[in-house]
Formats: C-alpha cells, sequence, structure tokens
C-alpha cells in the first residue's frame, strides 16, 4: 500500500520567538531545527522492517520559500511551495494536490517530538479496518500531564476523560472530495469538543453540555450522520502528538522533554 506523508509547515513569521525566524519550524529544539525532528522520525518510520514491508512512504513538505533550501528538500521527496498567507484548509487543498498515495497522514510541522513509533502506531489502525475515512489520534490527558508536566493545553471532556486531539490524521485519499466540503469549519473548530458537538447535531451538543459523557463512538457515528464521513477516533498515550509550539513556554517544555529524552 503506498502512504503519502504530508508535513504542513506554511505560516508567517512567529511574531512571539525572538531573535526572529521566517517560519516557526526552524525554531531550534535541542540542537536541530523543528521541522529536522519530523523529518527525521519519519524517516525511522520508513526504514522500520515492519512498515517497510507494508507500506510504500512518499513524504511531502508543504512550506514557504523561507523553507525552500537545500538542506530541507533533501529531507523531503517532494516540495509544495505556499504563500505566507494561506489559510490551513487552503494549504491542506493545496498539499492534496501533490498526494499520490492510497492514504495520506497529515501532520503539522510544529511538533518535533514525534517518534517513528507514533507513525507507526498510527499506520497499524489500516492493518485493523481499512475501510475509514479518516483516522483521528486522540491524546489523554494524563499522558501529556506525564510527559510534559507543568504544560498548558487545551482538552476537551468526553465520556472516555479529557482528552486533546492529535496534530495529526490520516485520510482515505479518495475521500477528500466529501471532507473539502466541510474542511474549513472542522479546521477553525477542530480544538473545541463544545464546537464540534454543535456542529454535529443539536442531541450531541444537549448531551455534552448536560452530561460532559459523550463517547468516542457516538462522535463518530454522529460526524458520519452529519457529513457521511467515516471517522475512527483512536485513544492513544501518544502525547507527543499533540503537543506543539505556539508559544515561548512550550519551547522550554519540550526542552525538558528532549533532556530526558536525549538525541533519541
Amino acid at each position: 500500500m503506498h502512504i503519502d506523508i504530508l508535513v504542513m509547515a506554511g505560516g508567517s513569521e512567529p511574531q512571539w520567538y525572538h531573535p526572529p525566524i521566517e517560519n516557526k519550524t526552524q525554531i531550534p529544539i535541542h540542537g536541530k531545527a523543528c521541522l529536522e525532528w519530523i523529518a527525521d522520525a519519519i524517516q525511522n518510520s520508513k526504514t522500520d522492517t515492519a512498515v517497510s514491508q507494508t507500506y510504500t512512504i512518499r513524504t511531502i513538505l508543504l512550506g514557504t520559500r523561507a523553507l525552500e533550501t537545500k538542506k530541507n528538500l533533501s529531507l523531503f521527496d517532494t516540495f509544495v511551495l505556499t504563500s505566507e498567507d494561506n489559510l490551513l484548509s487552503d494549504n491542506v487543498r493545496l498539499g492534496m494536490e501533490a498526494v499520490q498515495g492510497e492514504y495520506v497522514l497529515i501532520v503539522t510541522g510544529d511538533i518535533p517530538c514525534i517518534r517513528a513509533e507514533h507513525i507507526n502506531n498510527i499506520l497499524h489502525q489500516l492493518q485493523e479496518n481499512d475501510t475509514v475515512d479518516i483516522y483521528v489520534p486522540i491524546v489523554e490527558k494524563s499522558a501529556i500531564e506525564d510527559r510534559f508536566p507543568g504544560s498548558h493545553r487545551t482538552y476537551g471532556k468526553i465520556k472516555e476523560g479529557s482528552v486533546k486531539m492529535a496534530n495529526c490524521f490520516l485520510i482515505r485519499t479518495d475521500a477528500f472530495a466529501k471532507v473539502d466540503a466541510i474542511m474549513n469549519q472542522f479546521i477553525e473548530n477542530r480544538k473545541s469538543v463544545f464546537k464540534l458537538a454543535f456542529h454535529f447535531g443539536i442531541l450531541n451538543l444537549l448531551k455534552l453540555l448536560l452530561t460532559k459523557s459523550i463517547s468516542i463512538p457516538e462522535l463518530e457515528k454522529a460526524f458520519y450522520k452529519a457529513s457521511g464521513i467515516s471517522v475512527k477516533g483512536f485513544l492513544t498515550d501518544n502525547a507527543e502528538l499533540a503537543v506543539d509550539i505556539d508559544k515561548e513556554s512550550d519551547i522550554e517544555d519540550i526542552e525538558k522533554y528532549f533532556q530526558k529524552r536525549g538525541n533519541q
């Protein structure tokens, strides 16, 4: 099976970071640019025997002109140029034009703690069920607090507990036309279980408000009913998938993590 991995590295200069840097995926983390850590994880996944015997993986970097360097281009099979002021949804559409595989794993370019085993765990979902349109890792709050103590993240409360959606998801390529129709509202509300429940239907919103016990299977069914898109959400303790870089304190949390982890 052919899989593409699309790394989303668009966006403008992060105003909160000093000294100024043109793209936040170039922020140095534990001796390497953030983007390099992600590229390393993908490469290590590709060379894993279990993965290489099952999947052929091709990598795509979607990025701004600042990333169009010889070093960055050497880390990926294909480069897609985007404008700094493009919306995330527009960048996803642009990146999907370069996709050739049967499935594509879309990863944001600001999660430097990702490792090969995390990617492999996501791909393993295909071996269990390859009929779903979208596979969404859902990270448990306890896992994030364990590996990134003191980190301030936004969580949603569902029946399974307090969770955060990962900064990646796996999508069946030929299902993208269906996803495209609702992508703007999904991306805008992806960090709020409350807002997602609103879009999935008033009954789900009421249940979330009154009981805070809407479950992942209920959300899956509601999503399918509202959009015709089949989704599999799966709990994971791979905290690294949900810890991105949006502010100075995130860098401090991630540096502490790497000091414990080492250069693996």
